[in-house]
C-alpha cells in the first residue's frame, strides 16, 4: 500500500512540475501549435489520479492533502481536476482523496491552503456496472477411459531405469575381502546401465517361466542389452520362442489342457498345435523343477510369445536380439530346413530390424554357413555355439568359412583350477585368431552352490583375461552390475 501511496504522490508531482517548466524562462516556448503549458496564456492542468483498488478485504486510508512546492507562476489559476473513484471489485472499505482547491489566484500567497486537510468527499449513491470479466472456457481432456492402461504396456516402449535387484549385493557381500570385492563394492551406488554384456538367457528363468513375456520383461529391467529367443515352429508353420520343439510338458501347463490330446509319439512338440493353440497356453518353471527356483511368479505370468512379437518387444525396448534356432526334431510337410532357416532372417526383415543387432545362433555349423552364404549381413554377426573349444587347426578351418563370432561353455573358457578360475589355452587361442567369444551360462551352471567368488571370480576372468564380449544369465541382474561397475560397453 506504501507503493502505492508513492506513486500517486509521484503522479501528481510529475504533473505540476510539467506544468511549471512552462515559467522558466530557459523553457522552450509554445507557439500554439500543441498544448504545451506556455505559462501566460494557459492555466496548468493537474489530474489527480483515481487510487488504486485495495487487492484485499483490507481498509486503505489514503492521506487526507498533498504538499507540493510549486514556482512563482505570476498570480496564474490552477485548475486542479480530480478524476471518479476507481470501484473497488469486493467488499473493502477505500477512503480516496479528496479533491483538491481550485481558483487559487496567487500560489504564492495560498500555497498554504494545499496543506490544509480539506473535507472528505461524499462516496456517491450511484451504482456502477463494471464489464464482465472475460473467462477462459476450459480445455477438453477428452473422455476418461477406465481402466487405465497397465504398466507393462508402456514399459518396454521407453527406455527405462536399470534396476539389479538384491542378488548382486548379496554375492558381493558374500565374497572374500580383496581387491575385486572392494571395486564391486564401492558401485554399489550406482548408476546402473543396460549393458552388451550382459546376455539375457531365455528371458530371467533363475525365477520366470522361460522365454516368455514377464521374464523378458523382467531381463529389460535389470540392464539386459541383448535377449535371446529360442526358435521353433508350428503345426501351420509360425515361429514361436521355446527351447526346444517337444519341451511343451515340461515348460507349460499342456497337460492340464485339452491341447494334451494333440500330442503324438509320447511328446508335447509346438508342431503338434497351431500358433492361435500354441498362444493359450502358460508358461511353468522348467520340469522338474529345481528346489532353489521359485514358482512365486509362476501361477501370474507365463505369457508365451511368438518369435516375431519377441522382436517387436526387444525393438521397442532398444535392446538387441540373438535368436537361436532350435533342432527341426519332427519335420511338417511343406517345410524345409532352408525354409526354417530363412523365415527367421525374414522375420526381421519384415521387422525393418538392423542387422547389426541381430546375432543369430545355433549349434549346427551348417546353419550358420547358410546364413552367411545367403544372407550376408546377418551371417556375419552369427554365433556359432559349441560346448569346448576346437583345437587351432579347427578354428583355421571355421574363420576361413566366415565364423567369426563362438559362443562356448563357462567351463570350455575359464575352468575351475585349483582355486582359481583360468582361462583355457583354446581361449586364448580363438582370440588371438581374431574370433569374438561369448559365454553361457552365469547363474545356471552350478547352482545353487556358487559363491560370490565363483559367480564374480569367473566373471571377472572371463571379462579380463579371456576378453569375452559378453555373457549369457539365468539372471541377468548380476552379470549388468558388474558390467556397469568395470565401465563395459
Amino acid at each position: 500500500m506504501r507503493i502505492i501511496i508513492n506513486t500517486l504522490v509521484l503522479l501528481i508531482f510529475a504533473a505540476v512540475i510539467s506544468a511549471c517548466n512552462g515559467s522558466d524562462p530557459a523553457a522552450p516556448k509554445n507557439n500554439g501549435s500543441d498544448s504545451t503549458f506556455s505559462g501566460k496564456n494557459e492555466l496548468p492542468k493537474v489530474t489527480v489520479l483515481p487510487p488504486a483498488v485495495a487487492p484485499s478485504n483490507e481498509t486503505v486510508v489514503l492521506p487526507s492533502s498533498i504538499v507540493v512546492q510549486l514556482p512563482d507562476l505570476k498570480g496564474e489559476q490552477l485548475k486542479v481536476t480530480t478524476l471518479p473513484q476507481a470501484v473497488s471489485p469486493s467488499n473493502e472499505t477505500v477512503i480516496a482523496p479528496p479533491v483538491a482547491v481550485d481558483g487559487l489566484k496567487d500560489l504564492r500567497s495560498d500555497l498554504a491552503k494545499l496543506n490544509k486537510t480539506p473535507p472528505a468527499v461524499a462516496p456517491s449513491n450511484e451504482t456502477v456496472v463494471l464489464p464482465p470479466q472475460a473467462t477462459t472456457a476450459p480445455k477438453d481432456l477428452g473422455p476418461i477411459v477406465w481402466p487405465l492402461p497397465l504398466p507393462e504396456a508402456q514399459s518396454a516402449a521407453t527406455p527405462q531405469a536399470v534396476q539389479v535387484g538384491v542378488r548382486p549385493y548379496f554375492l558381493v557381500d558374500d565374497m572374500s575381502e580383496g581387491e575385486l570385492k572392494t571395486k564391486l563394492k564401492s558401485c554399489a551406488d550406482g548408476p546402473f546401465k543396460r549393458t552388451d554384456f550382459a546376455i539375457a538367457h531365455r528371458g530371467a528363468p533363475l525365477q520366470f517361466p522361460e522365454h516368455t513375456k514377464e521374464g523378458y520383461l523382467a531381463a529389460i529391467r535389470m540392464g539386459a542389452g541383448i535377449l535371446e529367443c529360442d526358435v521353433t515352429f508350428t503345426k501351420d508353420k509360425q515361429l514361436v520362442c521355446r527351447h526346444a520343439q517337444c519341451d511343451l510338458t515340461d515348460t507349460t501347463n499342456i497337460q492340464a489342457t485339452a491341447l494334451k490330446g494333440k500330442c503324438t509319439g509320447g511328446r508335447c512338440c509346438t508342431s503338434d498345435i497351431t500358433l492361435a493353440e500354441f498362444k493359450t497356453l502358460r508358461g511353468m518353471m522348467e520340469a522338474p523343477t529345481k528346489d532353489w527356483r521359485t514358482d512365486l511368479y509362476a501361477n501370474r505370468s507365463g505369457t508365451l510369445m511368438s518369435h516375431a512379437e519377441s522382436i517387436a518387444l526387444f525393438d521397442a525396448a532398444g535392446v538387441k536380439m540373438t535368436p537361436e534356432l532350435k533342432n527341426m526334431d519332427r519335420s511338417i510337410a511343406g517345410y524345409s530346413l532352408d525354409d526354417y532357416r530363412q523365415q527367421v532372417v525374414d522375420e526381421y526383415k519384415a521387422a525393418k530390424i538392423d542387422p547389426s543387432s541381430v546375432s543369430i545362433q545355433s549349434f549346427n555349423l551348417p546353419d550358420i554357413l547358410y546364413w552367411i552364404k545367403n544372407e550376408p549381413e546377418f551371417g556375419k554377426g552369427a554365433s556359432y555355439l559349441i560346448k569346448f573349444l576346437p583345437d587351432p587347426t579347427s578354428l583355421a578351418g571355421l574363420y576361413a568359412q566366415g565364423v567369426r563370432t563362438i559362443s562356448s561353455s563357462l567351463d570350455g573358457l575359464a575352468p575351475l583350477v585349483g582355486e582359481k578360475y583360468v582361462p583355457t589355452a583354446a581361449a586364448l587361442a580363438a582370440k588371438k585368431a581374431g574370433f569374438e567369444l561369448v559365454g553361457y551360462t552365469m547363474e545356471r551352471d552350478g547352482m545353487p552352490g556358487n559363491t560370490g567368488d565363483m559367480t564374480y571370480g569367473r566373471m571377472d576372468v572371463l571379462a579380463k583375461d579371456v576378453g569375452v564380449k559378453g555373457v549369457f544369465s539365468d539372471w541377468v541382474g548380476t552379470t549388468s552390475y558388474y558390467a556397469s561397475c568395470m565401465g563395459l560397453k
